[in-house]
């Protein structure tokens, strides 16, 4: 006879390049029990047992780098979890989904640049922004060209946030970002 499994535990999903969204997730599974998945990992028979799943994905050339793989596989946890809710009479098929958004401008810049504007279909899944470092020598070729056209560009079309780190590594990382997501993780949000 089938048997359902109990949603437990905390899934962490996330996509970095730098490390940075990697250092959120430790953080994160440091003070709560949780596991750690890299976006490719995280396919739907892997991550719909759990009971809790944050997203960490870092912004990007103006857009969230991984957010399809939260959009794609965000319906289908809805209707599992909708099934889940059936099995036991609307108790304990509920998720809890969240994303935490890492990017070097402040957070009113990042909002206001468009982006962290997530598509409908996600409309219902609380954004955290948290902010990031950057360290040169953990920049991919991309990031390195992206540096150098900020470094090239007139002074006036270069955003404040930016402006500051042109010419040196910046660490803006604090654990203090990820209190929000503790507060949803333990059903507080």
């Amino acid at each position: 006879m089938w048997q359902r499994q109990e949603a437990a535990g905390t899934a962490v999903i996330y996509e970095t390049r730098t490390g940075t969204c990697r250092w959120y997730a430790e953080r994160i599974a440091d003070r709560r029990e949780a596991e750690l998945f890299e976006v490719r990992q995280a396919k739907l028979s892997v991550i719909k047992g759990f009971q809790t799943l944050v997203w960490i994905l870092p912004v990007y050339d103006g857009h969230l780098e991984g957010l399809d793989s939260l959009t794609s596989v965000y319906p289908k946890l809805m209707k599992v979890t909708r099934s889940y809710a059936d099995d036991l009479g609307g108790a304990g098929g509920e998720k809890r989904i969240a994303l935490l958004a890492v990017g070097l401008a402040d957070e009113k810049a990042a909002f206001a640049s468009g982006a962290l504007d997530l598509p409908e279909v996600l409309e219902n899944v609380p954004l955290f922004y948290a902010r990031g470092r950057l360290i040169r020598e953990n920049l991919d070729w991309k990031g390195q060209m992206r540096l150098e056209i900020l470094e090239k560009a007139p002074e006036n079309t270069v955003p404040a946030w930016a402006a500051d780190i042109i010419h040196k590594d910046m660490d803006l990382t604090e654990e203090a970002y990820i209190d929000p997501v503790l507060d949803l993780i333990d059903g507080r949000f």
